[in-house]
């Protein structure tokens, strides 16, 4: 079966209910005609509804679209390691990132304006040169956050169509037992919830910054430890509108579980901008965590430098 078969599995649901729904009732003293084929009619007009429940999810986002923005992510931490804590700090999915050997120039430039004094020399060396790796690392961090994002999200979808095979498959299985002598009451792990928990590490809070976008959906959702005690529920019945009914319901608990999910994923990443914004160190305004300085001397020419202290404009 599986989420590619979800349709062909809601027409089996809605075959079998019909099925049986004809003969849970038979006509007799106790039961007049009327109530029956009342009976019957409500079986059927439930059962048809069944495709119409599922139809929507075959429409979820597929989870391998996500590999080429992740993989373009990958890269750039390729080109933002710095060689210390080179691993990733916040995905499960993560790798070891060698150290981006063009950054090593930044050595040499050291060399270049040791001789260099001036105003200009003393902020280019205090406000570009100095912080140049911590805001390199920042910047790793940063990327990071967003590509254990998107594989959050990457995993939520496969949970999701994960979920909704479970629930249909459960059901039509219920249905099938129902002529026997005992039932398979399913129970239905809502994994979706769980989903985003194994994308992160066990230190994505305690990062150093505070943009452990992922981080902070794993210690919004801290409770959830693993599948244990992720949020179930059942299909069971004594009768096939019964089972509809827990049918539906497990299907509208899915529902809330997605959205309760991708706000928390959500949220988590809306804050970065805000964090990033407010990355301004407090103590030196003219600094920031993630972003390098702009030298004051990058837009200079040789008609605009005045005298030895540099560029003034």
């Amino acid at each position: 079966m599986g989420f590619e078969n979800l349709m062909q599995t809601a027409a089996a649901i809605r075959s079998k209910a019909i099925e049986i729904g004809k003969n849970e009732i038979q006509e007799s003293d106790e039961i007049p005609k009327e109530w029956v084929e009342a009976w019957r009619a409500d079986v059927e007009r439930k059962a048809n509804a069944v495709a119409g429940k599922f139809q929507p999810f075959t429409e979820l986002p597929d989870p391998a679209k996500f590999n080429g923005a992740i993989a373009e992510l990958q890269r750039v931490m390729g080109k933002l390691s710095s060689g210390q804590d080179t691993s990733d700090p916040i995905s499960r999915n993560g790798r070891v990132y060698p150290a981006n050997v063009a950054m090593t120039k930044m050595d040499s430039v050291k060399g270049d304006v040791q001789g260099w004094s001036g105003r200009a020399a003393q902020e280019f060396i205090t406000k570009f040169l100095t912080p140049f790796p911590a805001v390199m690392h920042n910047q790793f961090l940063l990327v990071a956050a967003l590509k254990a994002a998107l594989e959050a999200e990457q995993a939520m979808w496969k949970a999701s169509r994960e979920d909704i095979a479970s629930i249909a498959e459960a059901t039509l299985k219920y249905l099938e037992s129902m002529r026997g002598c005992s039932k398979n009451q399913a129970v239905i792990v809502f994994t979706v919830i769980a989903s985003i928990c194994a994308v992160l590490t066990s230190s994505g809070g305690a990062l150093p910054i505070a943009i452990t976008a992922i981080g902070a959906v794993a210690s919004a959702g801290a409770d959830i430890v693993g599948l244990e005690s992720a949020p179930k529920t059942q299909i069971d019945g004594m009768y096939v509108v019964m089972v509809l009914a827990s049918m539906e319901k497990a299907i509208n608990q899915l529902v809330e579980k997605i959205m309760y999910t991708e706000n928390r994923i959500k949220s988590a990443v809306a804050n970065i901008s805000d964090q990033i914004h407010s990355a301004q160190s407090s103590s030196n305004p003219d600094q920031h965590s993630f972003c390098a300085r702009r030298p004051s001397l990058a837009d200079a020419s040789r008609g605009s430098i005045r005298h030895d202290l540099g560029y003034t404009g």
